[in-house]
């Protein structure tokens, strides 16, 4: 009976042994898992100091690894800085178009959102350093290496500090571009505009001058005609002077649209059997942004066979036959 209960107890005992000195509990500190035993954990109450600082020598619990997340932090916010000043010289040369300020602004913002997600990153390796602090000075027992540990965890952090204040001013640079960009965009947009509406205005100009020069030359050959001489005056006794007196009256030029500038076709290819009541249009814009010019017309009636575009009738003004074929 009793060899039972010492086999027992020796199990019991081993066991308390193993728990305490073999055991390793774990906890996840700055990014990986920390592994101690309940023996390690109470002799670290017990500070003592070491001459050399072994621990800290033989980097026990990984601090380089977060010395080197750092470095590679100050490499990326160089790469945001070179980009930052590709984007300024950019921004400000003299020849940019309405998209590339689009596209400045676009990237600019992407720019933004990762300088953002970096200082998230840089909180979370902060407050991986506080939590490797606190649990070095719980687990470890010589105060030579903790105090070691704590001057370069102090200095990783100011390191982090200077690197988040960096990125900061950074993303004020990015505001200050982004309006930049936007205003000199805005301005761009203005110019273009004014210069589109001034060609407008010339080309409005243009129109307006033909018109006016189409009614001088219209008015030229109403007062040419006035000058033919009246069925009074033939009927007068003028009729009866001599030949000499009659041919010496003017004969007035013939208008644009006389049969001398009819088409070079035999008569019985088109007719001049229009209405003989013509209108002017205006030049107006159509709605797929198409100027037509002003231009001569029948006057609106009830058909269609004697329109300038009615086959085979004549357009007196351009010299063209209609092609719309009358049923």
């Amino acid at each position: 009976m009793k060899k039972p209960i010492i086999i027992l107890t020796i199990i019991v005992v081993l066991g308390i042994l193993y728990s305490i000195f073999l055991h390793k509990q774990s906890e996840y500190i700055a990014g990986e898992y920390r592994y101690y035993t309940a023996f390690e954990k109470y002799k670290a109450k017990e500070k003592s100091v070491d001459f050399a600082p072994l621990a800290y020598e033989n980097d026990d619990y990984n601090l380089e690894k977060l010395k080197d997340k750092a470095k590679n932090e100050i490499d990326k916010l160089e790469e945001f800085r070179i980009e930052l000043n590709s984007l300024y010289n950019l921004i400000y040369k003299p020849d940019n178009s309405l998209s590339d300020y689009e596209n400045y602004i676009e990237t600019l913002k992407k720019l933004n959102i990762e300088i953002e997600d970096n200082q998230k990153y840089y909180e979370w390796q902060k407050n991986d350093l506080t939590e490797l602090n606190r649990y070095i000075d719980k687990i470890e027992q010589d105060l030579y290496s903790i105090k070691l540990y704590e001057a370069d965890i102090f200095y990783v952090s100011s390191v982090i500090n200077s690197i988040d204040s960096t990125a900061t001013r950074y993303k004020n640079s990015l505001k200050l571009l982004e309006l930049a960009s936007a205003s000199r965009g805005l301005k761009l947009a203005k110019q273009i505009e004014a210069e589109n509406e001034r060609k407008r205005q010339e080309l409005i100009a243009q129109i307006e001058l033909k018109r006016e020069l189409k009614r001088l030359k219209k008015e030229r050959e109403y007062n040419n005609y006035s000058n033919y001489p009246s069925s009074s005056y033939i009927n007068s006794s003028n009729w009866n002077n001599s030949y000499s007196d009659y041919s010496s009256i003017s004969v007035p030029s013939l208008p644009s649209y006389s049969t001398n500038d009819l088409p070079s076709l035999p008569s019985h290819y088109y007719s001049t059997n229009t209405n003989p009541n013509h209108v002017e249009v205006d030049g107006y814009y159509k709605s797929d942004g198409t100027y037509i010019e002003s231009h001569m017309r029948t006057a609106p009636n009830s058909t269609i066979i004697d329109n300038f575009s009615t086959s085979p009738n004549l357009n007196p003004y351009t010299g063209k036959i209609g092609t719309i074929k009358f049923k």
